[in-house]
């Protein structure tokens, strides 16, 4: 007589048990779609490589100069390591880019420029921070990186947007791929970010081209 219950309270155990497994994949992406959903989108200039994953399909592994602590040491506000000791009881691991779109007038604007063939324009960091900053200029938006810093050597210190791939349909790699190829200064990589500064890629554009 108990055995039909002792089933019952098994399967319901179990229905509970897979319940959760799937609630926690689920919870994974909420943060990104959030921000998707009330983001803001600005656009980054990247160096992009197409590989190709036989388990995964085809992604665009996307590698940006913001990530590259030598590239960005002119822009106010970075700090050495010895300055980021000397202002912080503890080493921050997050850095904070204040955004703004390139002055496509100006004499250092090149191909990212918006123009009649390319609708988007690439975003700059104008300013660099360590907490999260609590005002911005008119149109300045936040990127936050993730921080981790080698004590002993500057040029170590490593930074991660977390938006280094993109994965594509296997239907227009090729023709992503090729666009890429001859067009690559016109690359840009469309990113939504929220006001704490976490971000979501939304997709790659090639001049006026979305993908």
């Amino acid at each position: 007589m108990n055995a039909p219950l002792s089933r019952n309270r098994w399967s319901w155990a179990f229905a509970l048990a897979v319940i959760a497994q799937v609630g926690v994949v689920l919870a994974i992406p909420i943060p990104k779609a959030l921000t998707l959903a009330t983001g803001t989108s600005i656009f980054l200039e990247t160096r992009p490589i197409d590989p190709y994953d036989p388990l995964r399909g085809r992604y665009v592994t996307l590698d940006y100069f913001l990530e590259d602590p030598p590239s960005i040491e002119t822009i106010p506000g970075y700090l050495s390591i010895d300055e980021i000791e000397a202002t912080f009881e503890q080493m921050p691991d997050r850095i904070y880019f204040i955004m703004e779109p390139r002055d496509s007038t100006s004499s250092e604007s090149n191909s990212s420029g918006s123009t009649e063939t390319n609708p988007v324009i690439a975003w700059e960091a104008v300013r660099i921070a360590y907490r999260l900053p609590e005002k911005l200029e008119q149109g300045q938006q936040v990127l936050a990186g993730e921080l981790r810093v080698n004590r002993y050597n500057v040029w170590h210190t490593a930074i991660d947007l977390g938006l280094d791939s993109y994965f594509i349909p296997e239907t227009i790699g090729d023709e992503l791929e090729d666009d890429i190829r001859e067009h690559r200064e016109d690359t840009l990589v469309e990113v939504k970010v929220d006001r704490r500064g976490n971000s979501a890629l939304v997709g790659v554009w090639v001049e006026d081209r979305q993908y």
